[in-house]
């Protein structure tokens, strides 16, 4: 499985744009502007099941033993 880091140089995996870092949001902004796409989408669509960008914060606050075990299933999954 690709991981992404936001610290790493990043090519955009739809374009090919690359930036050295998203720091100050930019490769974030490439994607919103030339893509009209959210980070988490561009995550999901490339890089990780949605379990894993995707929680929902009533259920972070109120299960989230639930949430940790869905994360922990899609990674084994991926493995």
């Amino acid at each position: 499985m690709d991981v992404y880091d936001a610290k790493q140089s990043q090519t955009c995996l739809i374009c090919g744009f690359t930036i050295n870092h998203n720091k100050q949001g930019r490769f974030t902004s490439h994607l919103k502007n030339e893509h009209n796409l959210t980070l988490d989408n561009y995550l999901i669509s490339y890089f990780y099941p949605i379990e894993m960008v995707t929680c929902w914060e009533d259920e972070k606050k109120n299960d989230f033993e639930n949430v940790k075990k869905r994360i922990i299933n899609a990674l084994l999954a991926t493995t």
